[in-house]
């Protein structure tokens, strides 16, 4: 069964923009929260909208970077979902969000013609309305949430296409920033350290295991008749 969630790009669809490609999905939602480290390219109303989407969403997937105290946490350092779900119904109170079902005719315009399609819509929306719809759709009704991700070298949201859900970095090139010369030889001393206490383990068993035979008398063999 194909998910709902169409990451494709679809012309015309924007109601605010008639006739401008927009995406769809959580990937459009990752595109917007990604643009709020660059407020001189991001309308204002919608910079405003999405920071406070930015929260609610911080209490689903917190920021790596505030774990290692290197940044200002704002949300709690560890996931929070029931927190995250309160904040969106609260948020989403505020603002309803008006949905509406357009008909497609063949031919078109002709009221009596045929249904071909439907096509859902919102109509008129602030940019906080739509901030609220992108998340109901692709982030909880989607169970988006479960695929949304902050790269663990730069903070950035990406979604985690991968199908065992472990990427823990938005491309290759914070991949290999963050794992550094002295990154690796810590890890390299951390793996060698867990492979001796396991060495010491087994030959602790050992001693045990000769120690215990060598307790034990030995079996007296039979006599031949």
């Amino acid at each position: 069964m194909k998910s709902r969630t169409s990451h494709a790009k679809k012309k015309g669809t924007n109601p605010h923009d008639p006739g401008h490609p927009v995406l769809t999905g959580l990937g459009e939602v990752v595109r917007y929260l990604n643009r709020l480290a660059h407020p001189q390219v991001f309308d204002p109303k919608k910079r405003e909208a999405w920071a406070k989407a930015e929260r609610v969403l911080a209490a689903l997937v917190p920021d790596p970077q505030a774990r290692q105290g290197t940044t200002i946490a704002t949300q709690p350092p560890s996931p929070d979902p029931v927190w995250a779900v309160g904040a969106f119904n609260r948020l989403a109170r505020q603002v309803p969000v008006p949905l509406v079902v357009q008909a497609v005719l063949d031919p078109p315009g002709d009221k009596m013609g045929r249904l071909v399609a439907t096509e859902p819509r919102l109509r008129r929306i602030n940019a906080l309305q739509e901030a609220v719809w992108f998340l109901w759709r692709y982030v909880f009704d989607d169970q988006g949430w479960l695929r949304l991700r902050r790269c663990k070298k730069c903070s950035l949201w990406f979604e985690d296409q991968t199908r065992n859900r472990s990427q823990e970095f938005c491309n290759a090139d914070c991949l290999n920033r963050y794992w550094n010369r002295a990154k690796r030889r810590n890890a390299g001393a951390a793996a060698l350290k867990k492979k001796g206490k396991a060495r010491l383990i087994l030959e602790r068993l050992k001693r045990q295991e000769a120690r215990s035979k060598a307790s034990k008398p030995a079996k007296k063999g039979k006599h031949a008749g």
